[in-house]
C-alpha cells in the first residue's frame, strides 16, 4: 500500500532523506499519514489521486497534515539502498541514450 499511495514525506521520501541529510528530518514528527488515496481504494473507489481515474490534487488533498504515506516506516538504510538503485539507473539511461541510434528517426530522410 505505502509503494502505491505513499506520495509525498512516506517512507520512501523520508528514507532518502534520512540517507542525504538526516539533520533535516524532524524525527519526532515521523507518523503514519494514512493518505485519501488508500482510504478511497479501500472503501473500493476508482476515482483517486492516482491511478487510472485520477485527478488533481496538492499534497493537503490528501492528508491535512500536508504528506500522504508513511514516513514511520522509513529509515536509512532504505534511503541508500534506494540512492544506488536511483543512480544505477540514471546512469544505464545516460549510457543508453548516449548509444542510441538515431537513424531510427525517419530513416532516409535528409537531417541537414
Amino acid at each position: 500500500e505505502e509503494l502505491a499511495y505513499g506520495l509525498h514525506g512516506g517512507a520512501l521520501e523520508t528514507s532518502l532523506m534520512l540517507h542525504l541529510a538526516p539533520g533535516m528530518v524532524h524525527r519526532d514528527a515521523l507518523a503514519d499519514f494514512t493518505p485519501l488515496g488508500a482510504r478511497r481504494a479501500r472503501a473500493g473507489h476508482t476515482l483517486g489521486p492516482e491511478g487510472e481515474a485520477g485527478f488533481a490534487w496538492m499534497a493537503e488533498d490528501l492528508n491535512p497534515a500536508g504528506a500522504a504515506g508513511n514516513a514511520a516506516m522509513a529509515d536509512a538504510a532504505t534511503g541508500a539502498r534506494l540512492v544506488t538503485l536511483f543512480a544505477q539507473r540514471l546512469a544505464d539511461i545516460v549510457l543508453e541514450t548516449a548509444t542510441f541510434d538515431l537513424t531510427l528517426f525517419g530513416a532516409g530522410r535528409d537531417h541537414r
